[in-house]
């Protein structure tokens, strides 16, 4: 219960939790009826479910890795400074549990003051008013801005590319059990 509590009132956990839920849930129809469709289809050929899974997983690293690439390009171009947090945006979930996010209040080298709500929020606050934060913005749309943390740039990456590396994982250990079982059946029937 206490469990539960938390997790209500930790923004970034309850977040985490709802992508990987949603990612489970509509990942666990193909998962469990392509292969099915496979065999049903084209026969029972290990190959064939192999080549399955491994779609699964390069398509989850092509994801990740178009999401990390855009990130560094974003990073590389981006120029950094400093804001500081000028309010708390309070937001409501459906369920009614509530959580702030930044705001941010920055300035171009042209000396404009910009402001930026970011997307993270989290119940307790991870910001609180007046604190200091480093954010990059994109020099040509001084509108386009990423806090400089984890949850802004890496987290849809490393999500993909995680699950990619276990269904890419999976799919040569079918491979590696298929060709030990063949090498094993050859040299049974050679030797005995």
């Amino acid at each position: 219960r206490a469990g539960l509590s938390y997790v209500r009132h930790n923004a970034v956990v309850l977040r985490v939790l709802v992508f990987f839920a949603i990612v489970f849930v509509l990942m666990a129809p193909p998962g469990y009826l392509t292969p099915l469709m496979v065999v049903r289809t084209f026969g029972e050929d290990v190959w064939r479910l192999t080549v399955n899974e491994l779609a699964f997983g390069v398509g989850m690293l092509a994801g990740g890795g178009y999401m990390a690439g855009r990130t560094l390009k974003f990073q590389a171009t981006a120029l950094a400074a400093e804001g500081v947090v000028v309010d708390l945006i309070e937001k409501r979930d459906s369920d009614g549990s509530r959580t702030w996010s930044p705001e941010v209040e920055y300035q171009t080298p042209d000396g404009e003051t910009h402001t930026y709500v970011s997307s993270t929020s989290s119940n307790p606050p991870s910001w609180d008013r007046g604190e200091k934060v480093t954010l990059r913005y994109d020099p040509a749309n001084p509108e386009r801005v990423r806090l400089d943390g984890f949850m802004d740039n890496w987290f849809g990456p490393t999500i993909l590319g995680g699950l990619g590396t276990v269904f890419s994982l999976v799919g040569f250990g079918i491979i590696l059990a298929a060709v030990r079982k063949r090498r094993m059946l050859a040299w049974l029937e050679q030797n005995g």
